[in-house]
């Protein structure tokens, strides 16, 4: 996991592409241990890169409405579309 946040509540929180997903990992143990929380994406024609997660005060990494901000960048995306080498962050809300 590249992108470890933590919570309000303590917990710790990341997110991991396994290429065309993302997972979310939670650690309750200070990192000692992760636990998959569930996948926030699953696309075949997007290669999901650098996964981070942002910590909204208060919120326990989630919006107040429940929804979970996760942020990536699709690099073939971006030179599939004639930039290669660029990064374009995109936000996945799950």
């Amino acid at each position: 996991i590249r992108g470890i946040t933590r919570r309000a509540d303590g917990v710790l929180i990341g997110g991991a592409s396994w290429g065309h997903g993302i997972d979310v990992w939670t650690s309750t143990h200070g990192g000692a241990c992760l636990a998959l929380h569930g996948s926030v994406a699953n696309n075949p024609n997007v290669e999901f890169c650098d996964v981070t997660m942002r910590a909204i005060p208060g919120t326990h990494t989630q919006r107040g409405n429940g929804d979970l901000q996760v942020y990536y960048d699709p690099e073939l995306l971006a030179a599939q579309g004639g930039f290669p080498g660029h990064q374009w962050i995109v936000m996945q809300v799950r």
